[in-house]
């Protein structure tokens, strides 16, 4: 329940090793979660969201000093039973390449493999701000690509928090053919409107049911992505789906939901 600020060693870079000054560094719900569960690893920061500056990279790299990057947080290793079955995001060495020590920090050591294949060049129109959100806009388009999205499919998104947004502005960027978000706040619902989705309902007064119906034929939508962490929730996504249609459980549920 306390914020304070702690020293840690400064990153010490191998040959092929980058260090990035690190601009902007969001807050993901993992972090918040670590923190109530207690994460005792001192050896670690918090913080994957981020976007930053080279200050020291080998000659021989791509990489120039000054140059703004985002970066991924870890890396997995393309060799596992997993990564060879197009399912990387199990892989069973995901953290073995990573950040070090984690994104809200100064100063972060990016490694070799990681600066090679997990690092991007940010344009000049781009912001530190959006361009933060390289990870878990990262994130949602993997859930729509696992969901077999496809342009001209019907999108529900449940939850209109920053990953529910950014998942129905990826389906549409993605040749949506109708995006309906379903949420409570009723200010990101109106910003969702007219912009990147075609129909909103506010689930506190509205019939999400209904709006999928008339939105489909009454078929039910193409795909379903819950971002909202609720078994009850899933539940409902599930009764929006066409027959033969995919729903991503994309928020997971609480421990111990049946």
């Amino acid at each position: 329940g306390q914020v304070i600020l702690v020293d840690f060693p400064e990153p010490v870079a191998q040959e092929q090793d980058v260090i990035l000054s690190v601009s902007v560094c969001g807050v993901c719900a993992t972090d918040v979660k670590m923190v109530l569960k207690g994460a005792k690893d001192t050896r670690f920061a918090l913080g994957h969201e981020l976007a930053g500056i080279v200050i020291k990279a080998s000659s021989s790299q791509a990489w120039k000093i000054g140059q703004r990057v985002a970066v991924a947080p870890y890396l997995p290793c393309d060799q596992c039973f997993f990564c060879k079955h197009g399912q990387p995001a199990l892989c069973t060495n995901l953290y073995a390449v990573s950040i070090m020590p984690g994104g809200l920090v100064e100063r972060v050591l990016v490694p070799a493999e990681l600066a090679q294949r997990g690092m991007f060049a940010l344009p000049s129109e781009l912001s530190d701000e959006l361009a933060a959100l390289a990870e878990p806009l990262g994130c949602v388009v993997k859930g729509l690509e696992d969901a077999r999205l496809q342009a001209g499919d019907a999108l529900v998104v449940i939850g209109d928090g920053p990953m529910g947004l950014l998942a129905a502005a990826a389906g549409k960027a993605l040749g949506c053919s109708t995006v309906i978000m379903a949420g409570m706040t009723e200010h990101r619902l109106k910003a969702a409107q007219g912009l990147f989705a075609d129909r909103t309902v506010n689930i506190s007064r509205g019939n999400l049911k209904e709006a999928v119906a008339e939105c489909t034929e009454k078929r039910g939508a193409d795909v379903v992505l819950v971002t909202v962490s609720s078994g009850e929730t899933l539940a409902d996504g599930i009764g929006l789906v066409r027959p033969g249609g995919w729903v991503n459980a994309f928020a997971g549920v609480p421990e111990g939901t049946h």
